[in-house]
């Protein structure tokens, strides 16, 4: 499993009017997508996070890759 530690408060921008705004991150949990409180549009969570947070997501992906790459090639 895939650890990314989360802040508290989540920075959201909705990628339709590129109106930011902050949520809780607990809120998040087992959701797909927001609905923007400015527009209304639905849009997915990852392409509403912040790119910070994001490229922390895709970074703790490629590394637990790399780990199990890295466990298979010894194995050989």
């Amino acid at each position: 499993m895939i650890h990314v530690r989360m802040p508290e408060l989540v920075s959201l921008v909705c990628p339709d009017c590129r109106e930011g705004f902050e949520l809780q991150a607990k809120l998040l949990n087992d959701r797909k997508e927001l609905h923007c409180p400015s527009c209304g549009q639905a849009s997915g969570i990852y392409e509403m996070l912040n790119s910070r947070l994001r490229r922390r997501f895709y970074q703790a992906v490629r590394d637990e890759m790399e780990n199990r790459i890295h466990l298979l090639q010894r194995k050989e």
